[in-house]
């Protein structure tokens, strides 16, 4: 938030990277391994102690040196092809790789990497740095494929701006068609007959979404889709297809079991057939799958070649979706009908076979012991759990590795990741030649589309979390205010519809009794990893904190003013009637229209003096002066009171670089937040201190993370659900949705700290979030930490994406009434 705010001013201090892997003093060796080249040691984060800011640079930079250099290998060693996209000459350009046979080809494999800033050829830029270019890149997959004669196509969904010079200057643009990694896989659109897929991270959702919308036409041209640690759910599959997405595609997820055990109970959280991917970290689940991933893409080959089951080899049974698998629940609703069906007629049959009905009483008791309940643990079991996951890790860096911070789900002994590997079928031999063409409209359609983050986190309680006894009165609290919150909300004149629960999580997963991490690799982890990733670190609690904020002995941060608390307390009130007033006249005078919906059921309830549960309000995040001009469209008087003006979040490198500005952000109740440190650190405690204080206070974030200008909402960070979770008080959960300030501060421009005047501006409140019955079933023990964190941002995201859809119509004069602003 506010990155871009004071990128106006001069900053010669900014330090200054080289543009090569050997400027950095690094090589990668023969095995690929990233090492200084005077000393052979591996890579180091901390260049600089206590200078995060510094060293991040240097991180990202070096990443951008490897992102290169991977992409020269593309061509240069593998004989790819770089094809320039959209085909315009005007038009700012990303780029694919593709084979020279990739018209040509009767069978093309698609590789698509995740979210975040990993480029073409890329699995995940961390794993290249720490560990190796074998596991950290494509080029296994690349190899293996050209050994098997098949078509390449190598997306690069992540690529969204690009350069155009007109006039003698550099103009940053949106790349038509690329806009986003899901547009950007629409434009990229391949005509094969048959495809086979591999794509890692988000692309799940993405994989899903697709399948919605290009239901038969995926289905009949792609065979096989394989996953590694997806972020998708079952419920994010379309019912229509769900016989189809259970049968042709496979999911590698990170796990302490050995490698290739099927992990049968993961089937209801993922709806697909699930692998160990034979590691416990995220990042390193496509390189360690790869040998599975292609018997599967063979197997899915050789099925639609034949048109049924492959019998004989190892992946008949492996993959086949029933015959795999002892899981009850793998069974299609249809198989059950026509059992059910079977027996009813056989019930309806006037003479009957004794010794047939013997049989099939033998094979009923039979079922019944293969189909017992996979999600049953013992006690020990469950403790046994408990105690293992025992290790958070940062759910801030995204597959790009913002940071190389490792991050891991981890549920009950099963990793359960936020990415996916998606491996399609591939085009029989005898068949027609494979096609693919690049459209020249961004509208194209496209077999494949590729949402691309890989944030993961592994299951921690932290020991300052509420305990189950600390939380037993949560639904009386909550259930003795909500009369009074309804009765507030009632005269909303939008009608929003509540969000639909998210398919059910499931509670546990069974832990192998004798786990065994494969450690095939030497991996020397940053000190960055052990200085951010445990909760429970002293040095996680040791961050430094920008004054007027202060860490005390315990870590934990507080606000100390230089002066009296009065006195600060009134020099904050002032503070923010400024800015309330400096964005009340710009949108007032300084916009085409400012239009706000169902702003006055939210007042009443922030102003309710009667109301004790505090407010979190969660909102998309498009511009630098999003907050301050959101709160303009609320009337004065929310301004004179601590309570009614909201905590929120501001990055620590950008809003607190000088005392001056500490200070200011302070007055403004902006608490200083480090990116990448993940949801344990300082900043969240002290915003969760905030939600639990007695007054009622209000905290306000935006779960994205970063600034976001496309049309989409982008996966939430997974803060907002720990503070949900956390809170002794659960909190009114509000989303608000806003449309026109990025046309006010747009990024892709030389100087974004001007203003754009007279533009359009809309801002939609929605009504309350509810969260209770996800809540109790973690407090009452039913639910795991992660599995509960990952479903809260799931139905904020999903109430969030609703109030957009909603926000829209009324903007394009739909019949629904509305409130103005003014």
């Amino acid at each position: 938030m506010l990155k871009k705010l004071f990128s106006g001013f001069p900053n010669n201090s900014e330090p200054q990277f080289p543009k090569t892997i050997e400027g950095f003093g690094y090589k990668f060796n023969e095995n690929g391994e990233l090492r200084n080249i005077e000393t052979n040691e591996r890579f180091v984060f901390r260049v600089k102690p206590d200078d995060y800011h510094y060293n991040q640079g240097h991180y990202e930079a070096l990443g951008e040196a490897i992102g290169e250099y991977v992409e020269d290998l593309l061509v240069s060693q593998f004989r790819l092809k770089r094809q320039e996209i959209p085909l315009n000459d005007e038009q700012p350009k990303s780029r694919i790789y593709v084979s020279e046979d990739y018209n040509e080809n009767s069978t093309l494999l698609l590789l698509m990497q995740g979210s975040g800033v990993v480029r073409a050829g890329q699995w995940a830029r961390q794993v290249i740095i720490n560990d190796s270019l074998e596991l950290g890149t494509m080029f296994p997959y690349i190899i293996k494929a050209q050994e098997l004669g098949w078509g390449i196509l190598i997306f690069n969904p992540n690529e969204n701006f690009g350069d155009v010079i007109r006039d003698g200057e550099v103009d940053r643009r949106p790349i038509p068609g690329s806009e986003t990694p899901q547009q950007h896989t629409l434009y990229v659109s391949a005509k094969a007959e048959k495809v086979l897929m591999v794509a890692h991270s988000f692309g799940g959702i993405s994989t899903t979404a697709l399948l919605d919308e290009k239901n038969e036409e995926f289905k009949s041209r792609v065979k096989v889709v394989a996953f590694t640690d997806s972020v998708h759910s079952a419920g994010m599959v379309p019912r229509h297809s769900q016989k189809w997405f259970k049968e042709n595609t496979c999911n590698w997820i990170k796990s302490d079991r050995p490698f290739d055990t099927p992990i049968k109970e993961a089937y209801r959280y993922f709806g697909c057939k699930c692998f160990s991917a034979g590691h416990v970290k995220h990042e390193f689940t496509s390189g360690m799958a790869i040998e599975s991933v292609f018997e599967f893409l063979k197997w899915g080959l050789e099925k639609g070649e034949n048109n049924k089951t492959v019998n004989g080899d190892r992946g008949s049974g492996k993959f086949d979706a029933d015959a795999a698998s002892d899981n009850n629940e793998l069974k299609s609703d249809d198989e059950e009908e026509a059992k059910k069906k079977k027996k009813d007629k056989k019930d309806n049959t006037e003479t009957e076979d004794p010794m047939e009905e013997e049989t099939e009483k033998k094979n009923d008791k039979k079922d019944n012991t293969e189909t017992e309940d996979p999600m049953e643990e013992d006690a020990e079991t469950k403790e046994k759990n408990k105690k293992d996951n025992t290790e958070t890790e940062d759910p801030m860096e995204e597959d790009g590795d913002l940071s190389p911070t490792d991050k891991s789900l981890t549920i009950s002994g099963n990793e359960v990741s936020n990415s996916i590997v998606d491996g399609g079928a591939a085009p029989e031999s005898t068949a027609k030649q494979a096609e693919v063409s690049l459209t020249t409209e961004s509208s194209s359609s496209s077999l494949l589309e590729t949402n691309t983050n890989g944030e993961e986190t592994k299951n921690h309680k932290n020991p300052e979390a509420p305990t189950k006894l600390q939380n037993e009165n949560v639904n009386d609290i909550t259930n003795e205010e909500d009369s009074n919150i309804n009765s507030l909300m009632e005269s909303s004149a939008v009608d929003l519809k509540e969000i639909t629960k998210d398919d059910e999580t499931p509670s546990s997963f069974k832990q192998s009794s004798s786990p065994q991490p494969p450690k095939p690799y030497n991996i020397n982890s940053s000190n960055y990893n052990n200085f951010y990733n445990n909760p429970n670190n002293s040095s996680l609690k040791s961050v430094i904190v920008p004054p007027p904020y202060k860490a005390d002995s315990a870590g934990k941060m507080i606000l100390e003013p230089r002066f009296g608390g009065l006195l600060w307390n009134l020099t904050s009130r002032l503070c923010m009637m400024s800015c309330s007033l400096i964005a009340k006249f710009f949108l007032r005078f300084c916009t085409k229209s400012t239009t706000v919906y169902n702003k006055e059921p939210f007042v009443r309830v922030l102003m309710d003096p009667n109301r004790t549960r505090p407010i979190l309000t969660v909102a998309n995040h498009q511009s630098t002066v999003d907050d301050p001009l959101l709160w303009g469209s609320l009337p004065f008087c929310t301004t004179k009171s601590t309570r009614t003006v909201r905590w929120t979040l501001g990055a620590q490198e950008i809003c607190f670089t000088s005392n001056f500005l500490s200070h200011f952000f302070a007055l403004g109740q902006v608490v200083p937040t480090v990116r990448g440190a993940g949801i344990y650190q300082p900043a969240m405690n002290f915003a969760l201190d905030k939600l639990n204080e007695k007054e009622g206070n209000w905290v306000h974030i935006f779960p994205e993370g970063k600034i976001n200008q496309t049309s989409a909402l982008i996966p939430f960070r997974w803060g907002v659900g720990r503070l949900m979770m956390e809170a002794k008080n659960p909190p009114i959960v509000v989303p608000l949705w806003h449309k026109g300030l990025e046309e006010i501060m747009p990024e892709d421009r030389d100087n974004p700290f001007v203003p754009i005047l007279w533009q359009k501006v809309a801002i939609a409140f929605g009504e309350p979030i509810d969260l209770k019955d996800i809540l109790a079933e973690f407090h009452e023990g039913k639910a795991e930490e992660v599995a509960t964190r990952i479903k809260i941002s799931d139905v904020i995201f999903g109430a969030l994406n609703d109030l957009k859809k909603k926000a829209e119509a009324l903007e394009a004069g739909k019949d629904i009434h509305h409130i103005p602003y003014y």
